[in-house]
């Protein structure tokens, strides 16, 4: 985890003033080390912070071979969901509903 993450606030002027960047600047600089040094709590949890470099080569070659697949035999890719939360999915199965059906009482 290097230096490529940079903080530009000057857009947000108007609602952050330079004292309180400043005054997080600790803060965020210990959070960092926590992720760095894997010592935090959740610390099982932390392989994405490696993942630009180091990754399962195999399996990433395998996710090209099926998406290269996809496209040649696809014309449309229709993903639903937004990376595991509940609300989302359940929003995107419900739309997919007929709209007399979502228009029904609901019975839970």
């Amino acid at each position: 985890m290097g230096n490529k993450v940079t903080f530009d606030y000057s857009k947000a002027a108007d609602v952050i003033r330079e004292e309180e960047v400043t005054a997080m600047q600790k803060m965020v600089e210990a959070a960092k080390e926590t992720l760095v040094s894997r010592n935090g709590l959740g610390n099982d949890f932390l392989g994405w912070i490696d993942l630009p470099v180091d990754y399962d080569k195999e399996e990433f070659g395998r996710i090209k071979k099926a998406a290269e697949k996809i496209k040649n035999d696809s014309d449309v890719l229709l993903v639903i969901g937004i990376g595991g939360a509940y609300p989302g999915g359940r929003g995107a199965l419900i739309c997919s509903l007929p709209t007399w059906e979502r228009e029904l009482p609901s019975i839970s």
